[in-house]
């Protein structure tokens, strides 16, 4: 006869471990719930309404600062070409090259 050991096997100890994550996962939605529901002076519009006016006034902001700015943006881009040598022999190898800056006083430096 064989003796079977007091020790849960590790099958259990997993199907344990998903039953606890599911009972907390469902008990934590369900207080949530209710204390909304019980308070309803915790969630109001008027939060929501601040916050959007909030987003709008910092986008009029950045907004007014990019068309302020704007024209000191400047991009480059670069296509130089210089000898070179490749599999096929000596030719001209074109590389191409960009970037972004701004210009910081009004004779262009």
């Amino acid at each position: 006869m064989q003796k079977k050991s007091a020790v849960p096997s590790k099958r259990v100890k997993v199907l344990g471990v998903i039953l606890v994550c599911l009972l907390v996962s469902f008990f934590g939605g369900w207080f949530g719930g209710f204390v909304r529901n019980n308070n309803p002076g915790l969630f109001n519009g008027s939060d929501t309404e601040t916050a959007r006016q909030i987003v709008t006034e910092e986008g009029q902001l950045i907004s007014s600062i990019a068309s302020e700015v704007g024209p000191s943006v400047v991009s480059i881009d670069v296509i130089s070409e210089s000898p070179g040598q490749t599999f096929f022999g000596a030719q001209s190898v074109q590389q191409t090259s960009a970037g972004t800056g701004f210009i910081i006083s009004e004779d262009g430096y």
